[in-house]
């Protein structure tokens, strides 16, 4: 069955301590944003992505040691994306997303092309990169009131406002 649009999964708790355990993940995205630009900088921009390759690697065999337990599904998937697609709703939602996720991309895509033109150094992109993520940390960290206070749809529109 699916879950009335505007709840949030509250079985056993889950997902309740989400944004206060991703501040770590900003935080460490953060921290090596400049340590990459410096990287790119000294050594030329292959070095970030050498370094990047290794920690996925390393990431992914870590992830690879995981117990993963499945639960049995009464119902095949395609049945649960049929029943997903008849909800006409899900289709706001997707353009919605589609035209945020848009927006979000053109800035991700273009400020280091326009911090280049204004003469920037790579290092200065990195921590730019650092910056942005420090208006993360009270979002993550107070995510679970935030979410208790206005809902998943309410954080959803005023995260779109934003």
């Amino acid at each position: 069955r699916l879950r009335r649009p505007g709840r949030w999964p509250s079985s056993a708790g889950q997902g309740k301590d989400y944004g206060r355990q991703r501040v770590w993940g900003a935080i460490g995205w953060g921290a090596a944003a400049p340590l990459a630009g410096w990287l790119a900088g000294r050594l030329g921009q292959v070095w970030p992505f050498v370094v990047y390759l290794a920690m996925m690697a390393m990431t992914f065999l870590s992830a690879a040691r995981f117990p993963i337990h499945s639960e049995g599904s009464e119902r095949s998937y395609w049945s649960g994306m049929r029943e997903l697609l008849a909800d006409r709703r899900w289709y706001v939602f997707l353009a919605v997303f589609l035209v945020c996720g848009v927006g979000s991309s053109v800035i991700s895509n273009y400020l280091f092309l326009f911090m280049a033109d204004l003469g920037a150094s790579q290092a200065t992109m990195g921590l730019g990169l650092s910056v942005a993520t420090l208006g993360e940390l009270p979002v993550l960290f107070f995510s679970g009131w935030m979410l208790r206070k206005w809902g998943s749809r309410g954080l959803l529109l005023i995260g779109m406002g934003v």
